[in-house]
């Protein structure tokens, strides 16, 4: 083994140190835009069911009777 290949051994490792580095950025930011989805569609979710319950209630308030 001469030193050319112990150089090229060497990158290669500092290669894959930095793509593995990378990855974990990378899967790290996935993780945080898959929570901001996951929490904006919830609050998609209470809105509609929000706008359903005041559906009801204006249809209550249009059809029935008012009591005194």
């Amino acid at each position: 083994m001469n030193v050319s290949d112990l150089l090229l051994a060497i990158l290669f490792f500092i290669s894959l140190g930095l793509s593995t580095i990378q990855i974990s950025r990378w899967k790290t930011e996935w993780e945080k835009e898959k929570a901001l989805l996951l929490q904006e569609q919830k609050m998609r979710e209470e809105e509609v069911e929000e706008e359903e319950t005041d559906t009801e209630e204006d249809y209550l308030e249009d059809f029935l009777p008012a009591e005194d």
